[in-house]
C-alpha cells in the first residue's frame, strides 16, 4: 500500500449548517488514500470494544480479501454484516456499528447474556465473532466435512481457522512417575502475560520450565514436572492476548517477532484504558494511526516500537512473513 496522505474534507463549513453530517465528514474523522480509507466509527451504546475489533480486523488484508471473496448466503448473518461494515468503511463512510452488533449477537448463543449498552470485554466480543463465523461456514459444508476433527483439513474450508486459529500442544513430564502428559488446544488467541517486550514474553512462554508436580501426595514426596508448550499448526496471522494479571502498560511492542522460527510483523493493537474503554492503533506501510471510535489521527512515529502509551496493550495482531 502506498503512503497514506491526509486529505482535508469539507474544512470550511457553513456555520449556519453545523449538522451532525458535517461533523462526521470532517478531516478529523476520515483519512484517505488511493487504496484504503481510514475512517472512524460511531460509538452508540458503549460499543468501543466492537469498534476497536472492527478497526483491527480492517487492517488484516488477507482476512479482508478472503472475507469478500467468500461466497456467502442469506443464512450467514454475521459474515454478511461484517462485509457490509467493511464495504462502507472502504468507501469512506462512518458506520453506526451498534446496530450491526445487535444483529450479530441476536443470531448467536450469547444473545440472552451479552447486553449491548453496557461495558463488555473485547475478548468475549472477538471470540463471539470468530465463533459465529466458523459456525456459519461449517454449517454450510457437507456433513462429511462437519465431522472433520483434524484442524489441517478444516483449514481448507474455514478461513477463520486458517487465519487465526492455532493448534497448541502442552506437555508435562513427571520426574517421579516418568510419565508425560500431553493435551492440545485450538485457541484463537495466544494468551500470555506481557512484560518488558512482546518478544521476551513469547520467549518466556515457550521456554521449558520446571514446577512442583500437582500429583505429589505429601511434602515428603514433593517432586517436579517439566512443562513445555509448542505450536504444531500455525495460522497465517496470530493474535496475542495480554492476560492482564497484573496489568502492565510499559511493554515494548516489537514490530517483528519470532515464534519457533516463524517471523511475524505487527499490524494492529487494541489498547485497554482503565477497564472502561478500548481503541486501536494500526500500521499501514510506514504510517501509524490511532483509531478511537469516531476520531482518527496519524501518529508521528517511525515504528510501533517508538509508541509511548500509558494504556494496556490488550490484543496484538501480527501477520506471518514466512
Amino acid at each position: 500500500m502506498s503512503i497514506i496522505s491526509i486529505i482535508l474534507v469539507k474544512q470550511n463549513y457553513n456555520k449556519d449548517k453545523n449538522t451532525t453530517k458535517d461533523k462526521l465528514e470532517s478531516s478529523e474523522n476520515i483519512l484517505e488514500c488511493p487504496e484504503k480509507n481510514i475512517v472512524g466509527l460511531l460509538n452508540h451504546d458503549y460499543v468501543c470494544y466492537f469498534n476497536s475489533i472492527i478497526q483491527a480486523l480492517y487492517y488484516q488484508p488477507n482476512f479482508i480479501d478472503k472475507l469478500f471473496s467468500y461466497s456467502s448466503n442469506e443464512h450467514q448473518t454475521c459474515i454478511i454484516l461484517l462485509k457490509d461494515i467493511f464495504a462502507q468503511m472502504s468507501e469512506g463512510k462512518i458506520v453506526d456499528t451498534s446496530k450491526y452488533l445487535k444483529r450479530i449477537i441476536a443470531v448467536t448463543q450469547w444473545r440472552k447474556i451479552f447486553e449491548i449498552g453496557k461495558y463488555q470485554d473485547a475478548s468475549r466480543c472477538l471470540y463471539i465473532i470468530f465463533d459465529q463465523i466458523e459456525k456459519e461456514i461449517i454449517h454450510t459444508l457437507p456433513l462429511k466435512h462437519r465431522e472433520i476433527v483434524d484442524i489441517t483439513k478444516i483449514q481448507s474450508n474455514n478461513f477463520i481457522s486458517d487465519f487465526f486459529r492455532l493448534e497448541l500442544t502442552c506437555s508435562s513430564y513427571c520426574s517421579y512417575s516418568k510419565e508425560t502428559k500431553t493435551y492440545k488446544t485450538n485457541p484463537y488467541f495466544l494468551c500470555l502475560f506481557l512484560d518488558k517486550s512482546v518478544q521476551e514474553s513469547i520467549n518466556k512462554y515457550f521456554s521449558i520450565h520446571k514446577s512442583v508436580c500437582e500429583n505429589h501426595l505429601d511434602e515428603s514426596e514433593l517432586h517436579y514436572e517439566i512443562n513445555r508448550k509448542e505450536i504444531i499448526v500455525y495460522s497465517s496471522n496470530i493474535i496475542i492476548k495480554h492476560s492482564l494479571f497484573p496489568p502492565t502498560t510499559d511493554v515494548l511492542i516489537n514490530n517483528k517477532i519470532i515464534i519457533q522460527n516463524f517471523e511475524y510483523i505487527f499490524t494492529a493493537c487494541i489498547f485497554h484504558v482503565e477497564s472502561v474503554h478500548y481503541y486501536t492503533v494500526v500500521v499501514s506501510e510506514t504510517s501509524i494511526y490511532e483509531l478511537n471510535d469516531i476520531k482518527v489521527k496519524k501518529i508521528n512515529i517511525q515504528s510501533i516500537e517508538d509508541l509511548e502509551s500509558k494504556d494496556i496493550p490488550y490484543f496484538l495482531f501480527y501477520r506471518r512473513l514466512n
